[in-house]
């Protein structure tokens, strides 16, 4: 009996194609994982530089605290009544008017040395709110008040029969600057005080406290017989 030659099962080409399909599989898959590794570095931020990278916190809005003053960029707040406590401890002068080379008047104001029943004084005036008169404070003053609370008092009336409405700031050596304060300034002599915190730090150069002699713009003007400045207790 004859017996007819069997055919072979063509079994090589579908291996082949099966063993194709796992190999772009696997080219796909790796691709994808390379791709979402680059994805997450690229988020994460570890390619940035440590000096540029920012680990901290959200920042809050920055705050103005009583001695960040801009004084263009706020009205004067209102100062202290007149009349506060005497200066303790160690009292330096700031401003006398046996010494007027430490007063300065820029353009739109002015300072007049005068004498007068009560003793000699500054008056000031200025052409318009904005102008001030400015007095130097010595850069050992800073060094002796650095570190505490500082008081400064101003002894000053206002020139006429009525009042005047001034406003002291000052600018203490590299320090924060005070904040900017109104006063209403009656004929009356008086005590004009505030307060200031000063760093533990030594000041970069010597300071200067100004005073607006006008800043209601009534052609009003005032007399300074004194600046003073100590530690607060």
């Amino acid at each position: 009996i004859a017996v007819a030659p069997r055919r072979a099962m063509p079994a090589a080409a579908p291996r082949r194609t099966r063993r194709v399909f796992a190999w772009l599989f696997l080219v796909v898959t790796l691709l994808s994982a390379v791709g979402v590794a680059v994805w997450w570095t690229v988020q994460s931020g570890i390619l940035i530089p440590a000096e540029r990278r920012d680990t901290g916190v959200p920042n809050p809005p920055q705050v103005l605290e009583d001695e960040d003053f801009d004084p263009d960029g706020a009205p004067p707040a209102a100062g202290p009544p007149a009349g506060g406590p005497a200066l303790e401890g160690e009292v330096m002068t700031v401003f006398s008017p046996d010494d007027p080379t430490t007063v300065g008047a820029p353009g739109g104001a002015d300072a007049q040395l005068l004498e007068g029943e009560g003793g000699a004084f500054m008056r000031l005036a200025a052409d318009g709110p904005d102008q001030a008169v400015r007095f130097d404070i010595g850069i050992g003053i800073l060094e002796r008040l650095a570190g505490g609370r500082a008081v400064f008092s101003v002894e000053a009336a206002s020139a006429g029969d009525g009042e005047a409405e001034i406003a002291i700031t000052c600018d203490l050596g590299g320090f924060a600057p005070c904040r900017r304060l109104r006063y209403t300034v009656g004929p009356q002599r008086d005590t004009y005080v505030f307060e200031v915190a000063l760093p533990d730090a030594r000041p970069q150069a010597a300071g200067t406290l100004a005073i607006a002699p006008d800043i209601a713009d009534r052609g009003a003007a005032i007399d300074v017989y004194a600046i003073r400045a100590a530690a607060a207790r």
